[in-house]
């Protein structure tokens, strides 16, 4: 797909004042005759197992790329608990009179669209494409917006940054980062250590890898950090297109390997975007333990 998923789609996990709930809620009517469209009870609210057959399947085209997607069954639940949680956090915006304007919710939209690339035809355009209506979006986002709000309101001004909170969310970008890069490696492998050290040293000479041991040398292709043997990318992660790296001890003999060239690789975050990708990351933290709270006073019955 050519614009960016996760920005398309994105929910936003927004967690809300526990003490509305402080006071004991009664259970909501609800009729034995509609109990099995009923996914899901919060308060007074209900989960249809309609929105929840919708909401499951725009998580399916959101991990369908993915090699590692959770099961059906997990991923189900994953939607059920998310959708439970959007209840409890609309409802508290109600409550709380948070509104957002209809033309707030354009601007928002037209900024997603810049920031993939995309002019709001083609926006819409995508949408169609996914058999999503671009009033549904508008409501999506909508929704994501009044719940954003009031996480602000509740948690906004618990987070604090500290030096390694920056250094933490520099790893894990590079970590995101290496797993959707590709590599293509050349590995030449050998019986031992000295017939390996041996083939070192004739690369840094200056020969070319492929004449060095023609018959031990195999051109790997591009490989990703899902395929490539984990004591490879130790050496890859301090490597640059064209340098050479080893022995490298395996159960199959010493490994010498050639970079020979990355795809997918991206621009280092400044310092600002480190700065919000670290407070967004304790932000989130923050919100889960607020809606842990949340969810303690809230009537929730899964049917």
């Amino acid at each position: 797909m050519k614009y960016k998923n996760h920005i398309l789609f994105l929910f936003f996990s927004v967690f809300f004042i526990s003490a509305v709930y402080a006071a004991d809620l009664p259970t909501p009517a609800v009729s034995t005759e509609s109990l099995n469209s009923v996914a899901a009870i919060v308060n007074n609210e209900v989960i249809t197992q309609s929105e929840l057959n919708q909401a499951l399947a725009t998580a399916k085209q959101q991990v369908a790329a993915n090699p590692d997607a959770i099961d059906d069954a997990k991923l189900r639940q994953m939607v059920l608990q998310q959708l439970i949680d959007q209840k409890l956090q609309l409802e508290l915006a109600q409550r709380a009179n948070i509104t957002v304007s209809n033309a707030q919710v354009t601007q928002a939209i037209t900024r997603i669209a810049a920031g993939n690339h995309m002019t709001l035809a083609q926006l819409k355009a995508e949408l169609a494409q996914r058999h999503l209506s671009y009033t549904a979006y508008e409501k999506m986002i909508h929704d994501q917006m009044l719940m954003r709000q009031v996480e602000q309101s509740a948690v906004g001004n618990q987070v604090r940054l500290a030096p390694e909170d920056t250094q933490n969310a520099l790893a894990q970008y590079q970590a995101q980062i290496k797993n959707q890069q590709s590599f293509h490696v050349i590995d030449i492998v050998k019986n031992t250590q000295a017939q390996a050290e041996k083939v070192m040293g004739e690369l840094k000479n200056g020969a070319d890898i492929k004449s060095v041991a023609p018959n031990s040398t195999t051109d790997l292709g591009w490989q990703t950090s899902n395929t490539l043997p984990s004591i490879f990318l130790q050496q890859l992660s301090n490597m640059q297109t064209g340098d050479v790296a080893g022995p490298i001890q395996a159960p199959n003999g010493y490994h010498v390997i050639k970079l020979v060239g990355v795809q997918g690789q991206k621009a280092q975050p400044s310092q600002a975007q480190l700065q919000n990708m670290a407070y967004e990351m304790k932000f989130q933290q923050a919100v889960k333990k607020w809606m842990d709270q949340v969810r303690k006073t809230a009537y929730i019955k899964i049917n």
